[in-house]
């Protein structure tokens, strides 16, 4: 039996509404008042919440931030009188289910209920599957990659604090996703707090709960996501944004397992897994006092550091193609196909934003495509620059860029201009020119000979360009060496 959270302050349509949903066999439960809905999705899981939008105190869209802020998953449907329709409109697009128009019939109500409840089973299956696709951003067939998969395996199982570190867009949470998912709590809730996004001043109370009266708008006894994280995970992310006063108690949640809420002398016993994630070095943090050694210790005992996407540029034409699918699928639009030509330039940008930049690219793209080809000019529109300066390396030859199109060229095309780049740097001495690709001297061998690099032409041509040539200069270390 499904259960529903209704939310309105007008207790007739309340009741109606209660009435109609019970006598379909969901199970409800009715609140005339957001806050008191919000304490209710504190304590309880829903499958769908339906909730008008104007409402005192706290309105319908306000109401949605708040729920979507819990990210918990569930899909919220607003209803709204005719004169906000604009407004439920834009709620969706910040991320509710669909919208209601009063008055509305019953039988409406079901079929968007029905439809609301078919996403949700969905979004918990392909958690609970947890399948590669699902989590396109730590998938890859890059070196950096591939050597993640194996640790990854080994910090799953475990209920050691994990470390994600990371560049912004690179894929942080969805890591924590993946071992949360995967691993022995997986059933339990997967609790997020951004400790960048939430004023300092609101932190100790959103993280550990609060009393009754313990400071002004108190007005009701309140779990913190600690506690709410119970038997499952808590995600920190941004943790370097933690005030330093916090930061005890903490430590205390990691060391102890217990907690205690603002304005209570109670301490509270809490079994929780805690994963964090940072975009910044911690430890240079500690040297400069604005983060304790000791939590910084607790919190690394497993780290996982994910590179950027222009360390892995074997992995673009991989996620472009899972991103370019996806939206495809979820416009409704016939299964598209990228462009002859047009995967070369996502694999030359430097992609600052990372995964996540691609990702919405490639959306915007699909928004502005006319059929399913998805061209250069489309991505043109959709932002993405074109100019080499933009692009951030230099022009390659048409002889470099020769791919036919076709993505096992495109990623050998890479791999080689990789590898090349690697050797130039490292002096063309193979053992420093693999150490920094992430591969053994043999690997590297093999794959010198397989892309048929010609190292003593490479050199050839270097030294004739050198200005140092036949000059007395330090003799080039042995490529073998």
């Amino acid at each position: 039996m499904a259960n529903i959270l209704v939310v309105d302050d007008d207790t007739n349509i309340l009741e109606v509404i209660q009435t109609r949903l019970e006598a379909n066999g969901y199970f409800v439960q009715p609140h005339a008042d957001p806050q008191e809905a919000l304490d209710s999705l504190r304590e309880k899981d829903f499958d769908v919440i339906v909730s008008d939008v104007r409402m005192p105190q706290i309105d319908g869209i306000e109401f949605l931030r708040r729920v979507r802020n819990l990210r918990l998953g569930i899909p919220v449907i607003l209803l709204t009188a005719y004169g906000t329709i604009p407004s439920a409109v834009e709620a969706v697009k910040e991320g509710a289910f669909d919208y209601l128009t009063k008055p509305f019939q019953g039988k409406q109500l079901l079929q968007i209920v029905g439809k609301a409840l078919a996403e949700r089973g969905r979004c918990r299956e392909a958690s609970e599957t947890a399948e590669g696709k699902y989590f396109p951003g730590v998938y890859g067939i890059s070196v950096r990659m591939k050597a993640l998969f194996p640790m990854l395996e080994r910090i799953i199982p475990t209920d050691s604090t994990v470390l994600i570190q990371g560049e912004s867009g690179t894929g942080k949470e969805l890591i924590a996703q993946m071992i949360h998912f995967n691993g022995p709590r997986g059933k339990e809730r997967f609790v997020i707090m951004d400790c960048g996004a939430t004023p300092g001043t609101l932190i100790e109370s959103e993280l550990f709960g609060h009393a009754k009266g313990s400071f002004t708008n108190a007005t009701e006894t309140r779990k913190g996501l600690v506690e709410l994280a119970d038997r499952g995970t808590l995600f920190l992310d941004e943790i370097s944004s933690l005030p330093l006063e916090l930061q005890p108690r903490l430590l205390r949640v990691l060391q102890e397992g217990e907690i205690k809420r603002v304005g209570e002398n109670q301490m509270r016993k809490v079994d929780v897994r805690v994963l964090a994630a940072t975009n910044v070095d911690l430890q240079e943090r500690v040297k400069r006092g604005l983060f304790r050694m000791d939590l910084f210790y607790r919190l690394a005992v497993l780290k996982v550091g994910l590179p950027p996407l222009r360390e892995r540029p074997e992995d673009i034409p991989l996620l472009a193609e899972y991103f370019l699918q996806n939206f495809s699928r979820k416009m409704k639009k016939e299964p598209m196909r990228f462009e002859e030509g047009a995967v070369e330039p996502l694999c030359r940008y430097a992609w600052p934003g990372n995964v996540r930049e691609l990702k919405n690219i490639i959306e915007a793209g699909v928004v502005f495509s006319k059929g399913t080809i998805l061209g250069l000019r489309d991505l043109r529109l959709a932002g993405m620059p074109m100019e080499p300066a933009a692009i951030g390396i230099r022009e390659s030859s048409q002889e470099e860029l020769h791919a036919g199109g076709s993505l096992p060229a495109v990623l050998e095309n890479l791999e080689k201009r990789i590898i090349l780049k690697a050797l130039e740097k490292n002096n063309w001495v193979q053992k420093d020119a693999a150490e920094q690709l992430g591969i053994s001297p043999r690997v590297l061998c093999y794959k010198i000979k397989k892309l048929e690099i010609d190292i003593g032409r490479l050199q050839l041509e270097e030294d004739l360009q050198d200005p140092l040539a036949g000059e007395e200069r330090p003799r080039r270390p042995d490529s073998s060496s």
